[in-house]
């Protein structure tokens, strides 16, 4: 699938974006980035109880979804997808939160 500069992307659903972004269409990518970075950066926040954790751990999954976006099976549940890597994402911090206090020297 093609995006054409004329059709504009806010129109195509997730699954025509997702299978347009998996055959590395850039512009696919943008669209599926700017309709749910506002939305998973909220998730994180509501996990992570922190505005600069969450603005990472959305940024990152971005990336991981990138990466991986080829290998997600079913183009109708990107939504679905995307915010489990942000619960993946999150729930890692929060581990890793964890286990710096737990770790962290006395002093």
């Amino acid at each position: 699938m093609t995006i054409a500069p004329f059709e504009p992307a806010d129109a195509l659903d997730d699954a025509e974006l997702a299978v347009a972004a998996a055959g590395g269409n850039q512009l696919a990518f943008s669209a599926i980035y700017d309709r749910y970075a506002d939305r998973l950066y909220d998730f994180c926040v509501g996990m992570l109880r922190d505005g600069d954790a969450a603005a990472d751990c959305a940024q990152d999954v971005f990336v991981t979804a990138a990466a991986k976006l080829v290998q997600l099976q079913d183009p109708n549940r990107l939504r679905a997808w995307l915010y489990a890597i942000a619960r993946h994402e999150a729930l890692a911090r929060i581990r890793d939160r964890r286990w710096a206090t737990v770790t962290a020297p006395n002093e």
